[in-house]
């Protein structure tokens, strides 16, 4: 047996070496970090961006560390300005939490960056806002008996409704669904800054998840392999758990179909804007989401500001055409109203929420 030459690792290889061990311990650090649930798929962001601002430091001529500074992570978001905003964004956010874990860690004794604001988040977004004719089509193309169309019409109910996160929805279980007064208990555990919330489904959603239900119970499992989890999990699939990655390429599949573009976040956007638009309280939009603070809710008031204002401008258009000659108001009224209409609720106000 001819044992391979082994060499000397360069200074340069040992430190990224410990910086890779360094963020398997950042990675354990954040799943327990403290009192708030800390999401899962932020800690793979923030990694990938910690990555990527230590390959930032092997190509500048000072020598790279671990150990972020206020100049050097000023100099790194300065040669990140050519990028998006969301990109320095993140890295800004990223590199605070990492100088947060190496104090709580013991490889530094002061947080060299606690006195660094975070970037103001950008405002525009990737994601589209689910229309009710949108997700009317979605369903349509879950009209079979089958269990998957049982279990699809199910889930796009569940999220027209109460716009819960995506990871709320997967690890949900029957004990959380309460039939008889028509809501959901999203626990502690599974919810984003972990603290619990309650919210309310309709009378076709009810029915949708009863179905379901009951196609479950008919279905013969095959090649599952856990079957208590399957037994008390709601969402399931013909090899087992539904997963995240599942309801992904269900959406994909089922937007494709219906010839639209949804993604799962698209249905808690969609939530809120209808919300707002029929003049919901914004006190108890932030009860239903599950935000922790106002500043979500006012970027979704200041979408639904905008969209008032162009319809504004356009009454103001048709009310001039009509000045000039009065047989158009007609036509003109209807390319006022032109903007997407004010869509019903889909679950009652509560009394005193307007």
């Amino acid at each position: 047996m001819v044992l391979a030459a082994s060499r000397t690792l360069t200074f340069m290889e040992l430190r990224v070496s410990v910086f890779e061990a360094d963020l398997v311990a950042f990675t354990a650090w954040w799943r327990t970090g403290g009192r708030r649930r800390r999401a899962q798929s932020t800690c793979d962001e923030y990694v990938r961006q910690l990555r990527h601002w230590m390959r930032w430091q092997q190509s500048q001529p000072i020598e790279a560390s671990s150990t972020p500074t206020l100049r050097g992570v000023r100099a790194y978001v300065a040669d990140l300005s050519g990028r998006p905003a969301w990109v320095a964004y993140g890295a800004v956010k990223a590199l605070k939490a990492w100088s947060r874990f190496l104090v709580d860690d013991g490889s530094a004794d002061v947080d060299a960056l606690k006195g660094l604001a975070n970037l103001e988040q950008p405002e525009t977004s990737k994601t589209p806002v689910a229309t009710l004719d949108e997700i009317a089509r979605l369903l349509d193309t879950c009209s079979g008996d089958c269990l998957e169309d049982a279990r699809d019409r199910a889930v796009i109910s569940l999220l027209r409704c109460t716009g819960m996160r995506r990871g709320e929805l997967i690890q949900l279980t029957w004990d959380d669904i309460d039939f008889r007064e028509a809501t959901v208990h999203l626990r502690n555990e599974t919810v984003k800054g972990g603290k619990g919330r309650t919210v309310a489904f309709d009378v076709a959603t009810r029915k949708a998840l009863k179905v379901y239900r009951r196609r479950i119970d008919s279905h013969e499992l095959t090649n599952a392999r856990d079957l208590t989890s399957w037994t008390q999990r709601v969402w399931v699939s013909r090899q087992g758990l539904f997963t995240g990655s599942g309801l992904t390429q269900m959406l994909e599949r089922r937007s494709a179909a219906a010839g639209v573009y949804v993604t799962a976040h698209s249905f808690r956007r969609s939530m809120a804007m209808r919300w707002l638009r029929t003049g919901g309280s914004e006190a108890l939009l932030m009860k239903i989401a599950g935000w922790g603070s106002p500043t979500m809710v006012k970027r979704y008031v200041s979408s639904v500001i905008d969209e008032e204002a162009i319809r504004a401008q356009r009454a103001q258009f048709a009310f001039e055409v009509a000045v000039e000659d009065p047989r158009r108001l007609c036509g003109a009224l209807r390319v006022a109203s032109a903007l997407s209409p004010v869509e019903r609720p889909t679950q009652p106000r509560t009394p005193g929420s307007h």
